[in-house]
This record gives C-alpha cells, sequence and structure tokens, in this order.
C-alpha cells in the first residue's frame, strides 16, 4: 500500500488531541505535492511521487509554519516499521 510508486514517503504521527482532518486539508490544499497514501487513527502516510518533486518542494518549511505542526512528530517510514516492529516484539 504505502510502498508502491512513492520516491519518498513519510509518517505523520499524531497525537489524539489534534483532528487529522485539519492535517489532511493542509496537504491538500497547499502545494506541498504530497499524496495522502493512508491516513489511520494516529498517522498519516504521506508520499512524493518522485524524487525532483520532492527536491523542489519546501515541505517541512510549509509544515513548521503551522498551528498543529509542534504537536505532530514526522519520521521516515522505515523509522515507522521498526518502532511498530518492537511494540509488537514486546506485546507478544
Amino acid at each position: 500500500m504505502v510502498e508502491r510508486g512513492f520516491a519518498r514517503k513519510n509518517v505523520l504521527l499524531i497525537p489524539n488531541q489534534i483532528h487529522k482532518l485539519i492535517i489532511a486539508n493542509c496537504a491538500n490544499k497547499s502545494k506541498l505535492h504530497n499524496k495522502i497514501a493512508y491516513a489511520g487513527r494516529n498517522a498519516m502516510f504521506l508520499g512524493k511521487c518522485n524524487e525532483t518533486e520532492y527536491l523542489k518542494s519546501t515541505y517541512y518549511k510549509k509544515l513548521m509554519k503551522q498551528d498543529f505542526y509542534k504537536h505532530i512528530t514526522i519520521r521516515n517510514v522505515k523509522m515507522h516499521k521498526k518502532t511498530t516492529e518492537i511494540v509488537r516484539d514486546k506485546e507478544e
């Protein structure tokens, strides 16, 4: 799902007090050129379709100006997968 078709993949980890719709609207309305691949309960996966699109964007600069920025955490998908594996291993 998230793996296909993206040159760069990030996950925004969203705490419960922040409404995902605010972040989704920001990503969709701005010229970040992101595609929301998946929006879960506490995470939103964003992808860049190609490397040149990523390099041209001011992705983080635009996000940093948003009110919700200080409440979210942005990680790459590899970090998210590793964290998920650690949590699952501890639960077993």
